[in-house]
C-alpha cells in the first residue's frame, strides 16, 4: 500500500516521489494498492513462482522461456530483482488503478472506502448534525503498524518474518451546532490480518444531551441511542467491509 495525495490545485504527489506533503494544500488523500503491490506464491519444492497482479493480456502474449534474476541483498535481508528483470516486471503487471483497493478521505469530512462513503452524524429533537462539511480537514495522520515474527530453536534463530498488518488513516475535527461542540477523531484501518476495514471514531461533548449516533456506510444506516455527559467521551467501533 502508499498513500497517493490530490493537492487543491489538481497536483498529484505519491508516497515515492519523496516530497514533504502540506497537509494545508490537501483535497483528497488516499492509502491504494499500487502496481508494485503483489502476493507472489513461491514453492521451494518445485520452484514455481506466481504473482498474484499480471495483466493476463500481456501474459498470454509472452512467448515462453523469460527469464528474471534475483539477487541477495545482505544489508536488508531480502532478494531483489536486478535491473533488467524489474523493468521487465514493470511491463507486465497490471496497472489500472481502477482495480486496485483503496480508502480515501477528502475535505467533505467524508471517507470513501473503494468508493463507498463513510461519515457520522447525531440526532436529537428531530434534527440531524452531520460529521462532515467543515473544511479544511488538515489534522489527519497515516500510520502503518508492523511486526518481526522469530522462529526460535535452540537459542538460534531459524526464521524471521516482517509483517506490516495494518494501514491506517486517521484525523480529529471540531464541530459547532446549536446544540454544543464536538470533537471528533476518525480512525479508519485496513487490518490485514483479519482481511477486513474497520474504524473507530470517538466523539467528544462540551454539553449533556441524550442522542443518537448514525453511523453511514455506502447504503446503510445504523443508529444507536446514547447519552453524553458534560466535556466526556465516547469510543465507537465497526467492521465495515471485508477485502
Amino acid at each position: 500500500m502508499i498513500w497517493v495525495a490530490t493537492l487543491k490545485d489538481g497536483t498529484i504527489i505519491r508516497q515515492d516521489d519523496g516530497i514533504k506533503l502540506d497537509k494545508s494544500k490537501v483535497e483528497r488523500f488516499r492509502i491504494t494498492e499500487s502496481s508494485g503491490d503483489s502476493i507472489i506464491h513461491f514453492n521451494a519444492d518445485n520452484g514455481v513462482v506466481r504473482f498474484s497482479n499480471l495483466d493476463y493480456r500481456k501474459v498470454c502474449g509472452m512467448v515462453g522461456g523469460e527469464e528474471i534474476k534475483l539477487i541477495f541483498d545482505k544489508e536488508n535481508e531480502v532478494f531483489k530483482l536486478d535491473k533488467n528483470s524489474l523493468e521487465f516486471m514493470k511491463n507486465i503487471i497490471l496497472r489500472e488503478e481502477k482495480h486496485y483497493f483503496y480508502i480515501e478521505f477528502d475535505q467533505t469530512g467524508k471517507f470513501f472506502i473503494e468508493g463507498k462513503p463513510f461519515y457520522m452524524a447525531i440526532r436529537t429533537n428531530g434534527k440531524e448534525y452531520t460529521f462532515t462539511d467543515y473544511p479544511p480537514y488538515n489534522e489527519f495522520d497515516y500510520t502503518i503498524s508492523a511486526f518481526d515474527d522469530f522462529l526460535v530453536n535452540s537459542n538460534s534463530i531459524l526464521k524471521k518474518t516482517h509483517c506490516k498488518s495494518k494501514f491506517m488513516i486517521s484525523y480529529t475535527k471540531e464541530y459547532s451546532f446549536d446544540i454544543g461542540n464536538f470533537e471528533v477523531k476518525h480512525s479508519v484501518a485496513l487490518d490485514i490480518l483479519k482481511g477486513m476495514v474497520l474504524h473507530e471514531s470517538i466523539i467528544k461533548s462540551d454539553n449533556s444531551i441524550t442522542c443518537e449516533v448514525i453511523t453511514y456506510f455506502g447504503d446503510t444506516r445504523e443508529a444507536l441511542l446514547v447519552n453524553f455527559n458534560r466535556n466526556s467521551s465516547l469510543r465507537f467501533n465497526k467492521a465495515l467491509t471485508l477485502v
